[in-house]
């Protein structure tokens, strides 16, 4: 399993993680996604290359801001 960890800022309540996490899991090959409100991390699980894009769209549809891609 590959993983790639995103950078972002937002409401860490556990409502919007909660929304922010299904939002994530319904792009398509996303296989798990965690959240570190400490680090200010989202980190998403794939099987398969995944559309960094629509992830983005995810994040930014959820109420939260999408400051990149770490590693």
């Amino acid at each position: 399993m590959k993983s790639k960890t995103v950078l972002l800022e937002g409401p860490f309540c556990q409502p919007c993680i909660r929304k922010l996490l299904k939002y994530v899991k319904s792009v398509d090959g996303i296989v798990d996604a965690k959240v570190n409100i400490v680090a200010g991390l989202l980190i998403v699980y794939f099987e398969k290359d995944i559309d960094i894009i629509k992830v983005k769209a995810a994040v930014e549809e959820a109420g939260f801001n999408f400051l990149g891609v770490g590693g």
